[in-house]
């Protein structure tokens, strides 16, 4: 017999659930730098988040607190950053479209839906 080139197997995603789920709204992408023969070595991301800065206080003090902050910079949390080839880039970019088209057909059936107060 052969020895195949591939053997197919199933992944076991269950310990994801043990993982803590981070709010993200930064993201960064960077192309490695070139390999050998000039190609990238892959694609870099980042994802993290930032909070905005709290401003409180009566008008005067929110006014000082915004120009202390005006060109200022926020650090973002960084809550992962990974190497991937550009075909597992394509591959995240195919299931992020899908589950954004999943999303927005969730969300546009949700609209079309009388809320309770229409209902008769």
């Amino acid at each position: 017999m052969a020895v195949p080139e591939q053997v197919p197997m199933r992944l076991d995603w269950s310990e994801v659930e043990s993982y803590p789920s981070s709010h993200i709204n930064q993201l960064l992408a960077q192309i490695g730098p070139p390999s050998s023969n000039g190609v990238p070595d892959g694609v870099y991301l980042a994802m993290g988040s930032v909070a905005p800065p709290i401003i409180l206080g009566s008008e005067d003090q929110r006014i000082e607190r915004i120009t202390e902050l005006t060109g200022g910079i926020l650090k973002v949390a960084v809550h992962a950053r990974i190497h991937v080839s550009r075909e597992v880039l394509g591959d995240i970019i195919s299931v992020l479209q899908q589950t954004a088209e999943q999303y927005d057909a969730a969300a546009l059936a949700l609209a079309s839906e009388p809320k309770p107060q229409e209902r008769v």
